[in-house]
């Protein structure tokens, strides 16, 4: 059974992942060589006042693994740019996102011995629940 954070995860990277980044995507904390892994990693929820909505956030980490430094520094940059320039999101009947925002800019985690340059980052991604 899907979580929504599951579903939110998968809405998230369908529709505002760069087109470009989707080849070589994959869904969990580690990416494998050359490619970039996405996950969400946790979230807190708040109820409204006497309702059954709730106003959340929720983590996603967004990695890349890559023989070229820069390549992996690139494409985690194009990932946030394109998620964070997103203004409008679409109602969806059990959830609105209102915001994807960076949480930790992509920086460098080390070298793996196959030559691999890893770089980490994530991103905050604020939503509310639609169901009463």
């Amino acid at each position: 059974m899907n979580t929504i954070y599951d579903e939110i995860l998968a809405d998230v990277i369908t529709n505002y992942f760069p087109e470009t980044c989707k080849t070589t995507l994959v869904v969990g904390a580690t990416p494998p060589e050359n490619s970039v892994s996405v996950a969400w990693t946790g979230g807190n929820e708040t109820r409204y006042m006497h309702s059954t909505k709730f106003k959340s956030d929720m983590t996603i980490v967004v990695n890349a693994k890559n023989e070229s430094q820069l390549a992996a520094l690139q494409i985690l940059g194009r990932i946030h740019q394109a998620l964070t320039s997103v203004r409008r999101f679409p109602n969806n009947e059990k959830y609105r996102i209102f915001s994807i925002m960076t949480q930790n800019a992509p920086a460098f985690a080390g070298r793996e011995e196959s030559g691999q340059w890893v770089y980490v980052s994530s991103l905050l991604i604020r939503f509310a629940t639609n169901k009463e």
